[in-house]
């Protein structure tokens, strides 16, 4: 029998040598704790033991039933359909008016649940169920201490759960702790903001930062600190350039809900962190008090009960929100960052204040997922009029008014085509050379993240740097460029052998550019062949008909990306499943078949990036913005 744990901490390490002194196969997926340092300690002390992460990256085969697209895309729905299985829609029913919504409105509430639940869910259930696929003659014994875990119905003879509800037990000692203390707390949160921030009529709700690719860790200390800054590009799709815009940088509001701080060059910058604004703590606990009391008719058994502390624990964050934004009493207009990661209690706040709120579709795989990538938004940009459709019919997405505009970021590689370019392009150019682009996953920073993830860990990593080498050598007259989101996980000694090896490849480089923004998409404007593992960037260069082939295979997985496929996005002939097929496409888009390799390319964007109306995507969203702002 094989034992899984959830996770491990300082204390619960112990349990796990116990039950191996007992002969059991012992695993863990996630440690707990804030310092990476601890975690490194608790990692080498089971190490010590015998006692490894769950290694998913280690296995020689994952089956095709239980790979990624199971894991991150919810291919069975299993997130959903226990979302279904704790919430009735007459249960939701009940509980809409306490979110100021209508009784035809269920659908928000059940995407509000669904994020949290799938988040839970996936992270605990689904390696697991790879796992048992992997060792299907095994009996798998997943322990967990969260309540959800009950609620695995994996469809999977050998896999037997035990719930030990630290989670709950916890959660409610909290609530008597601050029912207890409450005469001796403070009433208020100590951040206090510039009056006039109250009067702004826009705000900019941030998905950390407004750089995308900056990093930041939140320490215990309550102290934020900053490390390895990624510029990949500034995100300035929204600002306006007239200094008296409400939408101009310096006079937007920036709300940050994840701790993130302010960029140190820009002072005059408005950020305000959601999180640490004044509110009365006296009327939340008095609301929420009243809210559980009133809601008690959700606990008719089990599962009414995990429904009823997963509302409270959403109705909270929601209640919050909602005292938080009551300050902003002239705010019309809340533009979100990233349409999908933006917290959905935040979302029904900002309806509840009468709000308006905008987005664009950031990825476009996103709308084929089941249970992930759910979106609750008022005005809503999409990247073609396939999107457009395909969302309309989607039961994870509630959106008022949908606008198909095109790709925003993918319209700047028009700018970029042969002006400006990069120097390692200009570099190659000069010697005759043509110049692929490779696009890869960056890894974990630690070894015990890595082995549990069946995708971007360490194995697959050095794999897929060892195929590109091959490649390289084989087609010896064409400039690689390899390019990732980061390098920070190429500071671990695990990868000097492979990275003398790129270094001794005379046509083969690392691009270490992160200070320009757009600089990933120059690269590719001017690229006369994309090679990718999966990314929005790839679907950029296909809206411009750049030739791109998908690197779709790893050391133990036949195939990433399944559901993708299903939905006959990314056809055969643009993916590759092995090395071969990438070696012989390769050499058919740059050489033998370039004309036809660029004619399917051009089929994959009309089909699915295309839109009936050309538009300039910027001054559309501005024009729209302002007419919101001044209605």
């Amino acid at each position: 029998m094989h034992l899984i744990f959830e996770s491990v901490g300082s204390l619960s390490k112990f349990l796990l040598v116990f039950f191996k002194l007992l002969k059991f196969k012992v695993f863990y997926l996630n440690i707990l704790h804030r310092s990476e340092t601890k975690k490194n300690e608790i990692a080498s002390y089971l190490k010590n033991q015998n006692i490894f992460p769950l290694p998913i990256e280690k296995a020689k085969s994952i089956s095709p039933q239980a790979d990624f697209a199971l894991l991150d895309q919810d291919r069975e729905m299993y997130g959903f359909n226990l979302n279904k299985k704790i919430y009735s829609d007459d249960d939701l029913k009940k509980i809409c008016h306490f979110f100021s919504l209508g009784d035809n409105e269920i659908k928000k509430l059940r995407l509000l649940f669904q994020d949290f639940i799938y988040q839970k869910f996936s992270n605990i259930s689904f390696p697991a169920l790879i796992w048992s696929h992997i060792h299907p003659d095994k009996k798998v014994l997943l322990i967990s201490y969260k309540i959800t875990a009950l609620y695995s119905n994996l469809k999977s003879k050998n896999i037997f759960i035990i719930c030990l509800p630290v989670d709950i037990i916890f959660y409610f000692l909290k609530v008597f702790k601050n029912i207890l203390f409450f005469p001796f707390s403070f009433n208020k949160r100590k951040k206090f903001v510039d009056k006039d921030s109250f009067n702004k009529s826009a705000a900019f709700v941030l998905h950390k930062g407004i750089t995308y690719g900056a990093k930041h860790h939140f320490l215990s200390t309550g102290h934020l600190k900053k490390y390895d800054a990624n510029n990949l590009y500034d995100k300035t799709l929204y600002y306006s350039e007239d200094k008296n815009s409400p939408l101009n940088k310096h006079n937007i509001l920036h709300f940050d809900y994840d701790n993130f701080p302010a960029p140190e060059e820009d002072e005059k910058i408005n950020w305000i962190n959601l999180n640490f604004l004044k509110y009365s703590k006296t009327k939340i606990l008095f609301d929420c008090a009243r809210v559980s009391l009133s809601s008690l008719y959700l606990v008719k058994s089990l599962n009414g009960f995990i429904g009823w502390v997963l509302f409270l624990q959403r109705y909270k964050s929601y209640r919050i929100y909602l005292e938080v934004l009551k300050q902003f009493k002239k705010l019309k207009l809340a533009i979100i960052d990233y349409d999908c990661m933006c917290p959905k209690t935040l979302i029904l706040a900002l309806s509840a204040r009468n709000i308006e709120t905008v987005t664009v579709q950031e990825r476009f795989s996103n709308m084929f997922y089941k249970s992930f990538a759910n979106v609750i938004v008022d005005n809503y940009y999409v990247q073609s009029d396939y999107a457009a459709e395909t969302i309309k019919g989607s039961d994870f997405y509630d959106v008022k008014r949908i606008v198909p505009v095109g790709l925003y970021k993918a319209n700047l590689m028009e700018k970029f085509k042969g002006k400006n370019i990069p120097q390692e392009i200009v570099q190659a150019k000069a010697n005759k050379k043509k110049v692929v682009i490779v696009l890869g996953y960056h890894s974990p920073n630690n070894w015990f993240e890595s082995y549990p993830d069946p995708v971007v860990n360490w194995s697959a990593q050095i794999f897929f740097l060892n195929e590109v080498i091959k490649l390289s050598e084989n087609i010896n007259d064409v400039q690689f460029i390899l390019r990732y989101k980061t390098l920070n996980w190429l500071k671990d000694k695990h990868f000097e052998d492979i990275l003398n090896k790129i270094n001794k490849t005379k046509n083969l480089s690392l691009s270490k550019e992160y200070s320009e923004s757009f600089y990933s998409h120059k690269l590719c404007a001017n690229a006369d062949l994309v090679i990718a593992k999966y990314t929005s960037l790839a679907d950029d260069c296909l809206a411009k008909e750049i030739p791109t082939l998908f690197y779709n295979y790893l050391h133990n997985a036949k195939s990433i990306f399944i559901s993708l496929k299903e939905e006959n996005f990314l056809p055969e002939d643009l993916v590759c499943k092995n090395y071969e097929e990438l070696f012989q496409k390769s050499k058919k888009a740059l050489y033998e078949d370039a004309e036809n390799f660029k004619k399917k390319v051009e089929r994959e964007k009309k089909k699915f990036f295309s839109t009936t109306k050309q538009t300039d995507i910027k001054n559309k969203l501005i024009s729209d913005c302002m007419q919101i702002i001044n209605s």
